[in-house]
């Protein structure tokens, strides 16, 4: 058995870590700062409706395929007005984004898809969002939030929302709309907030 006197073990030891590849600082995972920014506020006279924020009715985890609807806790994120849509910016690889449906009345039902649908939208921080006109509608910036009598999610009972392209009288009391009775509704604006710093 070998042993080393004081100065004969520190040279090994330095020998041995000059020797070694210099160790590198490895890159951190990249982190995900959710940048908050301000709310898409209802403008109604109704008193249920005014001042509700949008949302989506899908889970986080299901976030891309859900329903418009307004509740008092929605979105606050910085949004994304890029090409005529509104996208939620955010801590995701997509972000959904707010697409008028297909229907052959003039409420339009609105969805949150993974791509951007929609690019008709005319929106911006202290603005009311507006539709731009298309072949099919002119130009409005009306929408229609309908309570349904059942829940929307298994929790709560938010305002469905639609694109109201016409004139048309909210409906009253309980009618089936779409896939959904409803058991009020309310002409609303879509206001978006500016952000505060």
């Amino acid at each position: 058995m070998k042993s080393f006197t004081g100065g004969t073990l520190v040279g090994a030891i330095i020998s041995v870590v000059t020797a070694a590849p210099a160790l590198t600082a490895i890159d951190p995972p990249p982190t995900c700062t959710m940048i908050y920014g301000a709310p898409i506020m209802a403008l109604s006279e109704s008193a249920a409706v005014n001042y509700l924020q949008l949302t989506n009715s899908g889970k986080y985890s299901d976030i891309y395929c859900g329903v418009a609807t307004l509740t008092d806790s929605g979105y606050h994120p910085q949004w994304d007005f890029t090409g005529g849509g509104i996208g939620v910016s955010g801590c995701v690889v997509t972000s959904p984004w707010l697409t008028i449906g297909s229907s052959n009345g003039p409420r339009k039902p609105l969805y949150w898809t993974p791509t951007e649908v929609t690019t008709s939208w005319d929106a911006a921080y202290f603005k009311n969002v507006t539709a731009k006109a298309t072949s099919s509608y002119n130009s409005t910036s009306t929408f229609l939030a309908c309570q349904s009598k059942k829940p929307v999610t298994s929790t709560s009972k938010p305002w469905k929302l639609y694109l109201l392209t016409d004139d048309t009288p909210a409906p009253s009391g309980a009618v089936p709309l779409y896939d959904v009775e409803v058991e009020t509704c309310a002409k609303t604006q879509l206001f978006v907030e500016p952000i505060r710093g």
